[in-house]
């Protein structure tokens, strides 16, 4: 046992800094519907077994498309956020693939 083990315990070899001890977990997911004139829409993810999660279009990354830009069938990726009145958001929405998957993939998106 070296001296730094046995003065310290178990150390890591790397640094880990503070937003890998805080980072929330980002879940892949389907835009299923949009609200173009009201700006909100639904998102499907397998991820995490939710078949509808509400976003609106202040939810997305600044460095993502705009939600004008958004079309039913593109692949996200975001955080979920639980509100105040126990329902779930997506936030910080990044999109992942601009074009829309192929039919023959539509049926793993949706909503029963």
């Amino acid at each position: 046992m070296s001296l730094r083990h046995k003065l310290f315990g178990n150390i890591p070899d790397e640094p880990v800094t503070s937003t890998d001890l805080n980072e929330p977990e980002k879940i892949t997911g389907k835009i299923i519907h949009l609200e173009e004139d009201k700006g909100w829409g639904f998102i499907h993810s397998h991820q995490k077994k939710f078949t509808r999660i509400f976003f609106h279009w202040t939810a997305l990354d600044k460095d993502t498309l705009n939600f004008t830009e958004l079309e039913k069938g593109m692949i996200v990726e975001f955080i979920l956020k639980q509100t105040e009145d126990r329902k779930w958001r997506a936030i910080k929405i990044k999109v992942l693939e601009n074009a829309v998957r192929d039919e023959e993939d539509e049926g793993e998106f949706e909503v029963e």
